[in-house]
């Protein structure tokens, strides 16, 4: 195992021997008269690399006001537009080699009023800036200790919203990537990067709504844009390594030890990070993972220009988890006006390990053509140990009652590769990029599976039934996609796009079921009612051709999608085939309008069609939980989509205030919804149909307001989500409604330097009902209180608190969450320059820490507590990698 470390560090290393040229980019865009919308040419156009006054790139504006750039190397740039009687505009763009074309639009200069001409106008650096897809945060102004990290500073941006598990969301919508200065970090691995990244080093954050990357075949079916973020580096930190070396212990042998380097430069950017605890990765600010858990986590990132053509970008992580969970749960079942309550006590140990590869290879093969590799592979192996007790009632008579004990052994496999080709023709601006993906997937597992379950009729047994089962199954699958993307203008205003997919996927799945042989002791007897196999072909095409107009304050795209589908399942175990043809033709639209200088409105509507998956048309019953018993259906049709979506948004670049407003529209054809049944002794059987009749749709509204010079902001983030979807229980269709809404407030303060404040109030409600079933009514309130405290004390001593006040009302009884939860620390920096900190922590000072869940289902509505590690403390060291002349 040395010997293969050493050898992967000898690699990496050895690349950075590789000459340190950079790929090309091209920048393009219109000047106009800010208030006559005339074109103006001959204005100046000048970039200078970041941190420099020096003019690398300069070029003039046509007589119809465009300029275009070439020939430029990757990296930070600062754009400077002039125009004799305007004043000048300024901003940042970023050139890499996934961003080498940066189409800036329009460029509004805004006359100098005569008065004023013999006056130096200085203009006030922005808090924060606003165009088309881009918002950006100034991070100098969202005060953070420079040794915290990333997280606590993007929790600081409006609209921003982690939750416990690292996902970050922005207005609602997930991100998908974090680049840095525009290069990838961690792949698609966003927690790693909130993690790793110490906020001292961050000079602006920039949220972007940009085309959705390819990292894994899609068939066209996910969203046409996704958020990611982009994090500029503060100019001094290239070249220096930065990061951090940890290690805390406490009683009954907890302990923490982590490791975060980074080191980035205008060609190179290297990661590294090892994290290892038994504290379920607790810190200052959040709750940690469910269940009390071993956690090691480790990685390495590598960016790195090879040449001035070819550029590598790579990834690994490893992440190796022990856990035990041990949960309660309440489910009420609703089949009809009598309601049954299904409690379930559960013991589960679990042991998991999976290894992540992503990595790329961009060519450059001239200004205006580019060749990309990009391949990703993930490999894991869960085994788990579950034991289940459960006892189902109605009224106060006992139902049925059993106990299960399940053992897995689990193997998932994915790959993905895909070559892309990207064209920009000189002549017309024509554009053309060309898709090839392949895809391989394989899950074999083996569980064995033991349930004794005892039947009741008027309080005296019924009957026993006992499964004793060993199960394999082999699932995998293979994928090749093709696809094409052809942009024609057509002149200065309209343009044509043409788009192509067209999929090709085989999947089988073959189980096998032995029963135990009392005689031999062993699993050697076949049971053919549950083993057999499917064989799936699937043919997916999509086409969409759009029109797009470009005007100065608005561009518009319309167009429309035809779906193709066509799928072959064989059934191994019976020799029947199954055969589901589906089309459709759907409009589609995509409108951005430039409102002011500071608002910005999107609007889009557009398809997505969801294939059902190997497990969703697998016919054989699955007898894992005796009391819930499912199987698939090889008749099922895709799922199709329609998603409308609005979004305003409002950016003061002075103050900093932001006003975001989102909402969504969704309606499905042809959803994949439950059909239950229920027998006398309650065991419930599900299978999967096809209905109509589901939509959603919701809102999300966040407010910003800096006041007091910058020192206090205050805001609030308000989210709604209504759905209606469909069932059928007992062969009945059922509509379930679901309601939910969110209400936050909040309150920075940071009255001076190491110091800051935050108080954050938030409201939780919940509504679902179901019909015809009139028992199925439910309303569940969540309230939350939290005080975060960050203050330097006497003798240099720092003090950090978090308080967080949970209350719930409408749960099971024994579920309703009524807890206080104090986490403090108090900490010493030492060491010359602050390079030391000794630190003594205080987890959960009440013991009160528990995790609350509330499960909703067409047939059920489910409480859930899983116990979670609770007081705990710890006395630990940390030494910080950083430029002397910023610790503080």
């Amino acid at each position: 195992m040395k010997t293969l470390l050493f050898a992967a560090f000898g690699v990496l290393w050895s690349i950075f021997a590789f000459p340190q040229n950079k790929p090309i980019g091209i920048i393009t865009g219109q000047i106009y008269n800010g208030e006559s919308k005339e074109k103006l040419p001959g204005a100046s156009v000048a970039l200078l690399p970041q941190g420099s006054d020096q003019v690398k790139y300069s070029a003039s504006s046509d007589a119809s006001g465009n300029f275009r750039i070439p020939s430029i190397e990757t990296g930070a740039y600062q754009v400077v537009v002039k125009y004799m009687g305007y004043q000048p505009v300024s901003f940042s763009v970023q050139f890499s080699t996934y961003k080498l074309t940066v189409d800036i639009g329009a460029i509004h200069l805004i006359k100098i009023p005569i008065a004023l001409k013999q006056i130096d106008i200085v203009q006030k650096k922005a808090i924060a800036k606003n165009t088309k897809d881009t918002l950006e945060f100034n991070a100098t102004y969202y005060p953070t200790r420079e040794t915290e990290a990333m997280r606590e500073l993007l929790k600081k941006l409006p609209g921003v919203e982690i939750s416990s598990d690292g996902t970050i969301s922005i207005n609602g919508q997930e991100v998908k990537q974090i680049l840095v200065d525009g290069k990838p970090y961690f792949g698609r691995n966003t927690k790693m990067a909130t993690d790793n990244l110490l906020s001292g080093i961050v000079k602006t954050i920039q949220f972007i709504d940009r085309k959705a990357e390819s990292y894994e075949i899609q068939k066209g079916n996910s969203a046409q844009t996704e958020k990611a973020i982009n994090i500029t580096l503060e100019h001094d930190q290239y070249g220096k390594v930065n990061g951090l070396i940890s290690a805390a212990g406490g009683a009954d042998g907890k302990f923490s030890l982590r490791t975060k380097l980074n080191r980035f430069e205008s060609h190179r950017q290297i990661s590294l990070m090892a994290n290892t605890d038994n504290i379920n990765s607790l810190d200052e600010y959040r709750v940690g993972l469910k269940g009390i858990n071993t956690n090691l986590v480790s990685g390495i990132n590598l960016n790195q220009d090879l040449s001035n053509r070819l550029t590598f970008t790579g990834s690994y992580y490893l992440d190796n988890l022990k856990s035990v969970i041990e949960t309660k749960s309440l489910r009420q079942n609703l089949f009809s006006d009598e309601v049954s309550n299904y409690s379930l006590n559960s013991m589960a140990k679990e042991r998991s390990n999976v290894h992540a590869i992503e990595a790329s290879l961009s060519y450059q093969i001239d200004s205006l053509s580019t060749i990309q590799l990009n391949s990703r592979a993930i490999f894991s192996r869960v085994i788990s140990d579950i034991d289940n007790s459960y006892t189902t009632m109605i009224a106060q008579n006992v139902q049925n009652s059993g106990k299960v004990d399940n053992k897995a052994d689990g193997r998932t496999g994915y790959y993905f590769n895909s070559l892309s080709f990207k064209r920009q023709f000189n002549r017309h601006a024509k554009q053309l990029k060309i898709d090839l993906s392949y895809a391989y997937n394989f899950n074999p597992t083996e569980l064995t599976n033991h349930s004794l379950t005892s039947y009741f009729t008027h309080d005296t047994p019924h009957s026993t039934d006992t499964i004793n089962q060993f199960r394999t199954q082999r699932d995998r699958g293979s994928t090749f996609q093709f696809s094409v993307s052809y942009l024609r203008p057509i002149n200065q205003v309209w343009s044509l796009n043409l788009d192509l997919i067209t999929n090709y996927s085989t999947t089988s799945s073959n189980r096998q079921v032995k029963g135990f042989d009392e005689f031999t002791h062993s699993y050697g007897v076949l049971m053919d009612s549950l083993s057999g196999g499917i064989h799936n072909n699937n043919f997916f095409n999509k086409a969409k051709i759009s029109i797009k107009v470009t005007k100065s304050i608005y561009d518009l795209t319309i167009g429309a999608n035809l779906y193709s589908n066509n799928q072959v399942t064989n059934s191994i175990g019976d020799h029947l085939a199954y055969t589901r043809n589906f089309t459709n033709l759907s409009p589609a639209f995509d409108l951005n309008l430039r409102i002011s200088k500071k608002s910005f409105l999107h609007a889009a509507y557009d398809t997505r069609l969801l294939t059902p998956d190997p497990g969703q048309l697998f016919q054989l019953p699955d007898h894992t939980d005796p009391l819930y018993i499912r199987h698939g259906n090889p008749n099922l049709l895709p799922t199709l989509t329609h998603y409308l979506n609005v979004d305003y948004k409002r950016v003061n670049p002075i103050n900093g205030s932001t006003f975001l407003v989102a909402g969504f529209l969704g309606m499905l054809e042809h959803q994949m919804v439950n059909t239950s049944s229920i027998d006398s002794v309650g065991r419930q059987y599900t299978s999967l149909v096809n209905a109509n009749g589901a939509w959603f749709t919701g809102s999300y509204i966040s407010l910003s307001l800096p006041l007091n010079r910058n020192r206090m902001t205050i805001g609030g983030n308000n989210s709604s989500t209504v759905f209606m979807d469909r069932g059928y229980i007992n062969g009945q269709l059922n509509s379930l409604n679901r309601f939910n809404l969110i209400q936050q407030v909040f309150l920075h303060y940071s009255p001076k330097e190491n110091m800051d404040f935050a108080i954050t109030a938030s409201l939780s409600y919940n509504s679902t009902s179901s019909k015809p079933q009139p028992a199925s009514r439910t309303n569940y309130f969540d309230y939350n209180f939290s005080i975060n405290a960050n203050t330097s004390i006497f003798w240099n001593l720092y003090f950090t608190s978090t308080c967080k006040y949970t209350l719930s009302a409408g749960r099971a009884d024994g579920y309703n969450n009524d807890r206080l939860i104090i986490n403090f620390s108090l900490s010493k920096p030492v060491i010359k320059n602050n390079r030391g900190l000794i630190k003594v922590q205080v987890f959960d000072l009440l013991n009160r820490n528990f995790a609350y869940i509330r499960n909703v289902g067409e047939t059920y509505v489910e409480d859930i507590q899983t116990k979670s590690i609770s007081r705990l403390f710890l006395v630990g060291f940390t030494y910080y990698l950083k430029k002397d002349n910023s610790a503080k």
